[in-house]
């Protein structure tokens, strides 16, 4: 199986694979694709790097407060960046994709540079210019690029 999502898709395919993790990798979970994805709820959105095509620092404190319902945004369920090490080592590998004009790019690079840290093997693309949902709306020369990108991660994890 590979996991994947887009925005908030991103974080629940991550969850998905950490709580795989904490079940006993009963799922065969061979490849997850994360593009640009919220991975730190725990941090204010007023605080995380701010553009004008970005969403909404309310918008997106209403975002979270719906994904949390009273949750603890620390738990790595809910914010992956808090996984710990030895989870973070089972994980499979990943594609991650950000977008330069995305407040959420700085902790999907965080949370990409983590894995790697524990020895998975990461594909990391930061795609210049460009805003949050990208892939969905914008330039279709660079959203082809994003989608092609994932098709071919997703055709060697399954070679």
């Amino acid at each position: 199986l590979a996991v994947g999502g887009h925005s908030a898709g991103g974080n629940l395919a991550t969850a998905a694979c950490l709580l795989n993790i904490q079940k006993g990798n009963t799922l065969p979970i061979v490849y997850q694709v994360l593009d640009y994805p919220p991975l730190d709820l725990a941090t204010d959105p007023a605080q995380k790097p701010a553009f004008e095509e970005a969403i909404p620092v309310e918008l997106a404190r209403l975002f979270n407060s719906f994904y949390l319902q009273g949750q603890d945004p620390r738990n790595p369920l809910v914010s992956p960046v808090f996984a710990d090490r030895s989870s973070l080592a089972q994980m499979p590998p990943a594609l991650v994709i950000t977008a330069e004009k995305d407040s959420l790019a700085e902790e999907a690079e965080q949370y990409a540079a983590k894995l790697k840290e524990a020895g998975i093997d990461v594909t990391y693309k930061q795609f210049k210019g460009v805003p949050h949902g990208f892939t969905h709306a914008g330039d279709l020369a660079t959203a082809e690029e994003a989608w092609h990108l994932m098709g071919d991660q997703l055709k060697k994890a399954f070679e």
